[in-house]
């Protein structure tokens, strides 16, 4: 199959039709939603997703169960609101298709296809995840430490009382931390176990401090300490003496995250310079299915290793 000039410039310009038709319907639904003043699903969204979540709710597999509260949270902490698994199946059928297309025009290797479906079927969740994870980065950097001071000042203010100092912490909460407060005072008071919810609060943020503060805060919800506020002090301190070092690992994982574009960035010049001085190998990639194939594979696997490597930067392992 020999991909010309003009076969390229036709597929750049049905990509960017597809955007733009994208990004005038988004806005213009999104602009209907804004007359209204509502929030609401449509019906079709909204009884599919209220249909999902009774399926989810009888499933006796605690995995499937699992799932569904992750995935939920992800979208609760990223986006500010309940999943709507209709939305996120939509768009993963859409992307699935459009991904096999784009391996077909360059390929006919069924793994390539394969591969490229897969990546975009699970695109939508990995960005999902991603939301979620740079919302948790952020409070996790930026809004921890300050965070703690302000709960036990709340928490003195509060008569020592633990659950309610979350409640005054509200109004002052950092803004990199307040999507995960909102959370954790929503996950409070849904009925379950409020130890759990805190437990899951250190679990979201993925931080051995937010670890110690949990446990804190349980002993003091369980009566094992009469007053934490010394213990969350000594936090503080540890905390300070400590941020040098997590700064500097921080760094040399975003370096390590870089060093992937850095790489593909060389593959691509490596391959046009060699493409210039050999004209054989040009026309391998040009006009060879089997140099389509290495194409897409390496694009394929350049994207599965950016998606991966953003997770690791951004403490992606739960």
């Amino acid at each position: 199959m020999n991909v010309n000039l003009f076969e390229i410039a036709l597929i750049a310009l049905f990509t960017l039709g597809i955007f733009f038709i994208w990004l005038g319907g988004a806005n213009i639904f999104r602009s209907k939603r804004q007359l209204r003043k509502s929030k609401d699903y449509t019906i079709i969204r909204r009884k599919f997703d209220e249909r999902l979540q009774q399926l989810f709710d009888q499933e006796e597999s605690s995995f499937i169960k699992l799932q569904w509260r992750k995935w939920n949270t992800w979208s609760e902490i990223g986006k500010g609101q309940a999943i709507s698994l209709f939305t996120l199946l939509l768009q993963s059928m859409i992307l699935g298709f459009l991904s096999v297309a784009l391996s077909w025009l360059f390929t006919s290797s069924f793994w390539v296809m394969m591969m490229g479906g897969t990546i975009g079927i699970v695109l939508p969740f990995l960005l999902l995840k991603a939301q979620y994870l740079r919302v948790t980065y952020q409070a996790r950097r930026f809004g921890l430490l300050p965070y703690i001071d302000l709960y036990k000042n709340s928490y003195i203010a509060a008569n020592q009382n633990v659950i309610t100092a979350f409640h005054v912490s509200e109004r002052d909460c950092p803004k990199e931390m307040q999507p995960v407060l909102d959370w954790l005072l929503r996950r409070l008071h849904d009925g379950s176990p409020q130890k759990d919810g805190l437990r899951e609060f250190a679990v979201i943020l993925h931080s051995e401090w937010a670890e110690v503060f949990v446990n804190y805060c349980i002993s003091g919800l369980e009566g094992e300490a009469e007053n934490i506020v010394r213990s969350l002090s000594q936090l503080q301190i540890e905390m300070h003496g400590m941020r040098d070092e997590e700064e500097e690992r921080e760094m040399i994982t975003r370096a390590a995250f870089f060093a992937n574009f850095v790489i593909i960035g060389l593959t691509l010049v490596g391959i046009f310079f060699i493409s210039l001085l050999l004209p054989q190998i040009k026309r391998f990639f040009v006009e060879q299915n089997e140099g389509h194939v290495m194409l897409t594979f390496a694009l394929w696997t350049w994207v599965a290793t950016i998606i991966y490597s953003y997770f690791r930067l951004k403490g992606g392992d739960n």
